[in-house]
């Protein structure tokens, strides 16, 4: 689990990762029940295919991150004062 890596930003990239996908689990399913919805799923990770589900988790977690950013850059040109 990325969380759990030795290298301090690979782990810090997991935790973000962990808060980023919850959100949206609680957001589409709020009464889930996880032990059950996470243990289904654990058991179709294996090694081939869990290279391919980070690549794809990580690419969807880039674009909603320049999403973010450029949004934040609209907010702020909105709220900038007139130019005198």
């Amino acid at each position: 689990m990325a969380s759990q890596n030795s290298d301090p930003n690979i782990a810090q990239a997991g935790k973000y990762a962990s808060v980023y996908w919850m959100g949206r689990v609680n957001g589409a399913t709020p009464n889930a029940n996880l032990t059950q919805q996470l243990g289904t799923v654990a058991k179709t990770i294996n090694g081939t295919n869990i290279q391919a589900q980070a690549q794809r988790c990580g690419e969807e977690m880039k674009q909603r991150g320049m999403q973010m950013q450029e949004a934040g850059k609209a907010l702020q040109a909105q709220a900038a004062p007139p130019a005198k």
